[in-house]
């Protein structure tokens, strides 16, 4: 370098240092204004400062801020921090998304089975033909070599009726939900629960007609005040059935007694003690819940019957072959506990035009076998009526409802 070169750079240099002095000069002046309560230029937004960094990038503004944000500057830097939340899509978006995505529809979802031709083949594929209708007794009969003692051997296998449902409700928004009730059926049978049941009445008459219809205990006001007490614990019975004159004694305990608390919708008030004694013990339960994806359409399960019962004792030996004598259900009472349960069903159908149970099969878990039978002679076709208004409001009740019971 010459002598020429290294004075200008010495120049450069000083230049820098005094704008930088200048700048802390600045500064401490304006500090020193607004501690002695002089006047601050408020219009004052910014501090230019002026640099010149070795010749390089001569008169370069540089802005520098002193004081806070604006109120709506920082609102717009929180929105930007803000976490975007992703809006979870149902099954059936992610479907109409998707087309890599197979769903298996349920067999409610089957309406197009009537126009298939009817097969001429005793052998066919199901798929391209229309279901074979039985007959009640058929279906029967055919279960029941399905557990004959030759075949699979269980005789103790339970019938049930497989109702496949519309769950639309009067609303297409709004299906019918999950609903429970229970089958007072004309014909009894060992459903396999052990149900214990409490009964709260005033006469000595009704005690004891709920003691002979199968209460384990029962009584009125003696024992109100032995379950408060603690000496009787609620928790060793599953249903609690009562009068309507006890119900005055019964509030006392709502607190304890909670979801068993007595209730005409669930059947368990009323004035027929032993009617309702003999319903809860022996009526079979049941649930009819819609399909988890697609709600429209669900299904119930209702036990009707066993297909067979086994005599052991009647057992005897004769060259070499076991002969049972088979003891069953005649055809003509789980008919008749097909109706009571398909009576129960339809008292939830809700106020709309349509039917309500849209096929019926009879199974017999544990076999896979289903057979199909003609609902129509079992549901009466209900005339055409037009919808008011008034129907269009009503909103289903799905709590736990139970039919008209039957007297032992």
């Amino acid at each position: 370098y010459n002598n020429e070169h290294f004075l200008f750079l010495n120049l450069s240099r000083n230049i820098v240092r005094a704008t930088n002095l200048f700048d802390l000069v600045f500064q401490n002046m304006l500090v020193k204004m607004a501690a002695s309560g002089g006047i601050i230029l408020s219009s004052i937004n910014t501090i230019h400062r002026f640099g010149v960094y070795s010749g390089i990038f001569p008169g370069v503004l540089s802005q520098v801020r002193h004081y806070a944000a604006r109120k709506g500057t920082r609102e717009k830097a929180k929105k930007k921090k803000v976490k975007v939340e992703v809006k979870k899509l149902t099954f059936e978006e992610k479907v109409r998304r998707s087309k890599k995505i197979n769903v298996l529809k349920p067999d409610a979802m089957i309406s197009n089975e009537h126009t298939k031709p009817v097969a001429i083949d005793d052998v066919y594929h199901m798929r391209y033909f229309q279901w074979k209708v039985y007959s009640f007794a058929e279906a029967i009969q055919n279960h029941r070599e399905y557990f004959h003692p030759t075949m699979y051997d269980a005789p103790d296998s339970i019938v049930c009726v497989n109702a496949e449902l519309n769950m639309t409700g009067v609303k297409k928004t709004k299906p019918v939900g999950t609903f429970n009730k229970i089958v007072p059926v004309k014909h009894n049978f060992d459903h396999g629960e052990e149900r214990r049941l409490l009964a709260f009445c005033k006469t000595e008459e009704d005690v004891a007609a709920a003691l002979d219809a199968g209460a384990v205990l029962a009584g009125g006001s003696d024992i109100i005040k032995l379950i408060l007490s603690g000496e009787i614990s609620l928790h060793n019975y599953d249903t609690v059935v009562a009068h309507p004159s006890m119900m005055p004694e019964v509030l006392t305990l709502r607190g304890l007694l909670k979801k068993k608390y007595p209730n005409i919708k669930t059947g368990t008030l009323g004035i027929d003690i032993k009617s309702i004694v003999h319903l809860h013990l022996h009526g079979i339960k049941y649930t009819a819940k819609p399909y988890e994806h697609f709600p429209e359409y669900g299904v119930a399960e209702v036990p009707i019957g066993k297909v067979l019962t086994k005599d052991y004792d009647t057992l005897c030996w004769n060259e070499l072959w076991f002969y049972y004598i088979v003891l069953s259900m005649e055809t003509e009472h789980l008919e008749d506990n097909l109706r009571s349960a398909i009576d129960s069903i339809l008292s939830a159908k809700p106020k709309r035009p349509g039917p309500f149970i849209t096929r019926l099969r009879i199974i017999c878990p544990p076999s896979l076998e289903k057979f199909k039978i003609d609902d129509k002679l079992y549901i009466e076709e209900e005339p055409e009526v037009k919808q008011t208004e008034k129907d269009e409001d009503d909103e289903f009740d799905d709590e736990e409802e139970v039919a008209v019971p039957v007297a032992a």
